[in-house]
């Protein structure tokens, strides 16, 4: 098969690498590590159309159980356990940070998210809420 300009041969094992383009700043911007749920707005998203970041909006990049004919078809299942899982959490759990010295975004590490590699991250006080 050829696609693109590359060949790419039969019973070659092929995988959607979504990390390396949503970590490319020539696709996010510079600030392509940055914890920014700001780029998610709608006047973000905007501003994208008909440049190489309107591939972020692509919807196999926003929904992890793909898209279109070849969905999961338990997609919805799954995201659904999901809201009921951490709906119990919350419910059942008083979950906060151990150092009560961090009291903002900007005083957690800053964490890589590369594949296989684990940052360490601070510490949690969980105990069960009363009945």
């Amino acid at each position: 098969v050829e696609m693109h300009g590359y060949c790419i041969p039969k019973e070659t094992l092929t995988v959607f690498d979504l990390y390396s383009v949503q970590n490319d700043p020539e696709v996010v911007g510079p600030d392509f590590a940055s914890f920014n749920p700001e780029r998610w707005l709608p006047d973000a998203v905007a501003a994208r159309r008909g440049t190489v970041g309107e591939l972020l909006d692509h919807s196999l990049l926003a929904k992890p159980f793909s898209s279109g004919a070849r969905m999961c078809p338990a997609a919805r299942v799954a995201n659904l356990e999901l809201q009921c899982i951490v709906a119990h959490l919350v419910m059942d759990w008083h979950i906060e940070l151990a150092d009560k010295g961090i009291t903002a975004m900007d005083q957690l590490p800053c964490t890589t998210f590369i594949p296989g590699v684990i940052d360490a991250f601070p510490k949690l006080s969980i105990t069960p809420r009363a009945a």
